[in-house]
C-alpha cells in the first residue's frame, strides 16, 4: 500500500504542479542534502520552480518547498518525530506525513521558526497548500487500492 499510494500522490501532483510548470516532483532514491553532512531520502519532494536552482547533478543541494514521507510500521516513529524534527531544524516549509493504513495526511507548516500542524486530512479531505495555491488534490483516490 505504501508504494501505491506514494505513486497515486506522485501522479495527481505531477498533474497540478509539474505539467503547468510549477514545481517538479521527485520520488525515492533521490538524495535531499539539508546540511553538508545531512542527506535524506523522502518518498516525494516538491520544489517549485523559483527554487529549481537546487537541483543539480549530485542531488538536490538545499531546502524543498514540500517534504513527503509515506509511513510504513517500521518507519512510524523516525518519521513522526526524528525526520519531522530535522526537517524543521532545517527550514522545509511543508512536512507531509501521510499514512496510508489509516488512509490520512498530517501537514506541517513551518512558520520561519518552527512547525505548526496546518491540518489532518482523512481520506475524504482535499489537499491544499499556501506555497502552490492553484493545487487541489482529492485524497479519496490516493488511498485506493490497486
Amino acid at each position: 500500500m505504501h508504494q501505491v499510494v506514494s505513486r497515486q500522490l506522485q501522479f495527481a501532483l505531477m498533474a497540478q504542479l509539474k505539467q503547468p510548470k510549477i514545481a517538479q516532483v521527485f520520488d525515492a532514491p533521490m538524495d535531499v542534502i539539508l546540511e553538508p553532512t545531512t542527506v535524506v531520502q523522502p518518498d516525494l519532494i516538491v520544489i517549485a520552480n523559483t527554487r529549481r536552482h537546487i537541483v543539480t547533478a549530485r542531488a538536490i543541494e538545499g531546502v524543498p518547498n514540500v517534504i513527503v514521507e509515506i509511513l510504513s510500521p517500521s518507519s512510524m516513529d523516525r518519521d513522526t518525530y526524528i525526520k519531522r524534527k530535522l526537517y524543521e531544524r532545517c527550514g522545509v516549509d511543508e512536512y507531509w506525513i501521510v499514512d496510508p493504513e489509516y488512509g490520512s495526511l498530517e501537514v506541517w507548516r513551518h512558520d520561519g521558526q518552527r512547525y505548526g500542524n496546518r491540518g489532518r486530512f482523512d481520506r475524504a479531505g482535499t489537499l491544499t497548500s499556501p506555497d502552490f495555491p492553484d493545487m487541489s488534490i482529492p485524497l479519496l483516490p490516493l488511498f485506493e487500492r490497486a
